[in-house]
């Protein structure tokens, strides 16, 4: 909810920026004009440095799945890995947001923590979301280790404790008609989640 509110607040920011800069250039003209030259360019300068200030990434419309990625992305910068986002994801959405930006979150930090020891140009994270013909998420990352699979396909926990991120996400597939798949390929573990309707 914090990072919704913090959203809404630089995007405001921001449709004020932009609904300045028409005077903003105004006065640069004005300046050059008179040849005040120095003036301008310390204008520019000042003008450039406040708005990045205030400048602020928005991932996709959603507004909750947005605010999880941005969590996430700061994560993933913090251990220096790339963090690569093609996210198509409405504003609105026919399941709960909330509950879609648990699975995000729980498969986004299940990838960050397999790649945050690798060696650093290995160190990346992938993630693709479309909303149509279906709502589907791939996460893909490079393996780390070797991954266990259960009869069923789901990856097995090698410590104990782990696992419970894998779970919630099955809780969520059974709740809204969705099926997810886990599979190694290349090098690559690959995440997978369609919603069937």
């Amino acid at each position: 909810r914090g990072r919704i509110a913090q959203t809404a607040v630089a995007e405001k920011q921001l449709a004020a920026e932009r609904h300045d800069l028409r005077h903003r250039f105004n006065t640069v003209l004005s300046l050059l004009d008179k040849g005040s030259t120095p003036e301008a360019v310390d204008f520019i300068r000042s003008s450039v440095s406040h708005i990045d200030e205030i400048k602020h990434v928005r991932y996709c419309k959603n507004a909750v799945i947005s605010a999880t990625i941005e969590v996430y992305a700061a994560l993933a910068k913090h251990y220096g890995i790339a963090f690569e986002t093609e996210l198509d994801v409405p504003e609105e959405l026919w399941v709960s947001s909330e509950e879609l930006s648990v699975v995000f979150a729980n498969a986004i930090e299940n990838s960050i923590n397999a790649v945050k020891e690798l060696p650093e140009d290995k160190r990346v994270v992938q993630i693709k979301c479309i909303s149509v013909p279906q709502l589907m998420l791939q996460i893909r990352n490079p393996i780390g280790s070797r991954i266990h699979f259960n009869e069923a396909g789901i990856p097995v926990a090698a410590k104990k404790g782990h696992g419970i991120g894998v779970w919630s996400i099955e809780q969520y597939c059974q709740k809204n008609n969705a099926v997810s798949e886990y599979l190694t390929e290349d090098g690559w573990f690959i995440f997978r989640l369609g919603h069937m309707d």
